[in-house]
């Protein structure tokens, strides 16, 4: 014997709750309800992927506090539903490597800006959420560039780039940039300037001298240039 009943009261006459992933599938047209907790991603993104593959007659629930999606429906609709979710519930970490380059003339931020400029016009834009792209982070202390990526093979072509854009402009000239001081102390200013531009830095270094001029009262120095410091090569 059967009954007819309209699908959207199956909802009502539910008769198995099953947990986990395996969808019982005695009936494919048998409404079933089934709990599915996630391990990696979270429910709300979840929900959002799933809701459009829901029947007419079917439901789904998020319980946040346990990061568990509950799914009403016929078991042919829940297994299409569980074998979405072991699609996008996995472990980025399993995929996502790392990998550290090394920086020996170049200042680290303005590289990792430099990288990140190049490969997005390539087309791999910077990973803002767990997905596809590459991420740049900066280590000054080290003098390194941490790249983050699930791409494969894509390290070596940060390596190739990096070795690009990390040069010296050997045709670059030395420059002598002379400022006469007329408030302060030659001295003291070259040691301000030798511990902000000079300490521990290397290939990029700030050589500052100083001369004594004597003046008379009614002769002031000439200002041969007035630019900003900058590092020599």
């Amino acid at each position: 014997m059967y009954k007819i009943i309209p699908v959207k009261n199956a909802k009502s006459k539910i008769s198995a709750i099953n947990e986990g992933r395996e969808v019982d599938l005695t009936s494919n047209d048998r409404t079933i309800v089934q709990v599915i907790p996630l391990q990696y991603v979270s429910t709300s993104e979840v929900i959002k992927i799933l809701k459009p593959f829901i029947s007419s007659g079917g439901n789904i629930l998020e319980y946040k506090k346990a990061n568990i999606i509950i799914a009403a429906d016929t078991a042919a609709s829940i297994k299409k539903i569980v074998s979405m979710i072991d699609i996008v519930d996995i472990d980025t970490f399993e995929h996502t490597r790392i990998h550290f380059f090394k920086i020996e003339n170049a200042e680290v931020d303005d590289l990792a800006e430099e990288l990140e400029t190049v490969f997005t016009s390539l087309g791999i834009d910077k990973t803002t959420e767990k997905g596809i792209g590459i991420s740049f982070i900066p280590i000054e202390r080290v003098s390194c560039i941490l790249a983050v990526s699930s791409i494969p093979g894509i390290f070596e072509k940060v390596e190739h780039w990096t070795k690009v854009l990390d040069t010296i402009d050997t045709e670059a000239e030395e420059q002598v940039f002379i400022y006469f001081v007329q408030n302060g102390k030659a001295d003291e200013i070259s040691d301000v300037l030798e511990k902000i531009y000079g300490d521990g830095k290397q290939k990029k270094v700030l050589y500052i001298y100083t001369v004594k001029q004597e003046k008379s009262q009614d002769q002031k120095p000439k200002r041969l240039h007035k630019h900003p410091l900058s590092r020599g090569k």
